[in-house]
C-alpha cells in the first residue's frame, strides 16, 4: 500500500513540475520579441554610425556660439 501511494505521489509531483515547465516558456515570447526588436534597432543605428564614420562624417572641430556649441 505504501509503495503504491509513494509512486502515485511521485508521479503526481513529476506531472505538476513538467506541466509548469512546458507552459511557463510561452509567457516570455512577447518579452523575447520586444528584446529582439530593440536589438535590431541598435544594430541598425550602429551600422548607420559606422557608415557615416567611414564616409568621413564626424566632428572635426567645435566652435562656441551664444546658445551653445
Amino acid at each position: 500500500m505504501n509503495k503504491k501511494f509513494l509512486s502515485a505521489v511521485l508521479f503526481g509531483a513529476l506531472m505538476a513540475t513538467s506541466t509548469g515547465t512546458f507552459v511557463s516558456c510561452k509567457d516570455y515570447d512577447d518579452d523575447i520579441d520586444q528584446i529582439n526588436n530593440k536589438l535590431s534597432s541598435v544594430e541598425t543605428t550602429i551600422a548607420d554610425l559606422q557608415k557615416k564614420i567611414g564616409d568621413g562624417a564626424y566632428v572635426k572641430s567645435i566652435t562656441q556660439a551664444a546658445d551653445g556649441f
